[in-house]
């Protein structure tokens, strides 16, 4: 029991320097990185707003919107959330934005907000990472033996399979080399029958 509440209390104290120190430096320079990009962004749409059309100004709009609405919610990023975002059914609405700002990327007469929009789609994947670590480390002792179990069991099956499999070929060629065996035995214009 004494071990067992050293164990605990370590974890606590490295849980809360993790969330409390470590993850909001990660957070502020995953944020930093998402401001460089929107002012790429923004960089690119002052210097060359006049040659663009209307949906390339919006696409670029639409892109460093996103962009806003990430930075302020780095921090909501979870495994827990995502896992309850897969459960629930989006509505029609939530796809037809979706659809529409990946229309309006495509349709741009630069490939920029595209680009810029699957970089900060990738640090958002780290901010997913980091931001859900410690549940993922908290996990690790349950994960594994059942990733080992799962493992030996496809295998198992495999073997299995295979090993089947064999048998039944073998099986099948000592017939066919018992029918070939007797035929050549005996002959049909046999008269025993």
């Amino acid at each position: 029991m004494y071990i067992l509440f050293i164990i605990l209390f370590i974890l606590s104290i490295i849980h809360f320097v993790y969330q409390r120190i470590i993850l909001p430096s990660y957070r502020q320079n995953l944020r930093t990185e998402l401001f460089i990009i929107r002012d790429e962004l923004r960089k690119e749409l002052i210097k060359n707003k006049n040659n663009y059309n209307k949906t390339t100004i919006r696409a670029f709009r639409e892109v460093d919107e996103s962009i806003n609405k990430a930075t302020n919610r780095l921090h909501w990023l979870t495994l827990t959330r995502l896992i309850n975002l897969l459960k629930t059914d989006l509505s029609t609405e939530d796809i037809k934005r979706k659809n529409k700002l990946h229309n309006l990327m495509e349709a741009s007469q630069s490939q920029l907000p595209l680009e810029l929009y699957n970089r900060s789609s990738l640090i958002l994947c780290k901010a997913l990472i980091i931001n859900s670590f410690m549940l993922i480390m908290y996990a690790m002792p349950l994960l594994i033996p059942y990733m080992i179990i799962r493992a030996l069991l496809k295998a198992l099956n495999k073997i299995k399979d295979g090993a089947l499999n064999k048998i039944k070929e073998q099986a099948l060629y000592m017939a066919e080399s018992c029918l070939i065996i007797k035929r050549q035995d005996f002959p049909m214009n046999h008269s025993c029958c």
